[in-house]
């Protein structure tokens, strides 16, 4: 699961939340070859930056509802949307641009991850789903998992 999003915040800020995602460790689920046996790999969130300063953060998809709820409390609603020009007419198209989809509306919010986001608003433009691969190493040959 990636989710696509602009950061408004200052620099050292920005810093600070970047080196907190990129540490973050998850649960990778995985599934042998026959179905039988199941497995987890602990693996780091994936961070990218992409052009015009958007981030692409990749993890399992388990933790959607963590992760946005973690990103709820300074996500981009139609006030912020307006202070800093971004319309929702303009996310849409940057949705349609970047290939995602829109965030869920309703998600579990029982949950969150402690990341210092006081100073962070979330320009979140969207998700984007990740298929299932055969892992190619020799521990976990065929095992198969979320490609993230």
């Amino acid at each position: 699961m990636h989710i696509t999003f602009f950061p408004y915040t200052e620099i050292n800020a920005l810093d600070f939340l970047l080196k907190e995602m990129q540490t973050q460790k998850f649960q990778l689920k995985m599934t042998s070859p026959d179905g039988k046996k199941k497995a987890n790999a602990i693996i780091n969130g994936n961070l990218r930056m992409m052009p015009g300063g958007f981030y692409d953060y990749a993890f399992p998809k388990e933790y959607l509802d963590v992760i946005l709820t973690t990103m709820r409390q300074n996500i981009s609603s139609h006030r912020y949307g307006n202070r800093y020009g971004i319309s929702p007419f303009k996310i849409s198209v940057l949705r349609k641009l970047l290939k995602c989809s829109p965030i869920p509306k309703e998600f579990k919010t029982d949950k969150k991850i402690f990341w210092t986001t006081n100073d962070v608003v979330f320009i979140v433009v969207g998700i984007r789903e990740d298929e299932e691969i055969a892992d190619p190493f020799p521990e976990y040959k065929g095992w198969t998992h979320e490609a993230v």
